[in-house]
């Protein structure tokens, strides 16, 4: 059976210790996406608190904020 979607949290397991995506976590993103799998990280932080970079990581679908209540879709912020 395939991956359809990886969950993952944003602070602590995504981002390095200083705040970013490192080139090892893009590249995990973008292979697990030509697998066909979704990409989606969950956080306690609001919208307006996310990194910019994240809006331009190939691979990234979905990002769910303040803890479920709002969820963006990347690739048009809606």
């Amino acid at each position: 059976m395939a991956i359809r979607m990886i969950g993952l949290d944003l602070d602590g397991t995504t981002l390095d210790n200083n705040g970013k995506f490192s080139a090892r976590t893009k590249e995990a993103f973008m292979r697990a996406k030509e697998k066909g799998a979704h990409i989606i990280l969950a956080t306690g932080r609001a919208l307006c608190s996310l990194p910019a970079e994240l809006y331009e990581i190939e691979g990234l679908d979905y990002v769910v904020t303040s803890n479920g209540a709002r969820i963006i879709k990347t690739s048009n912020k809606e």
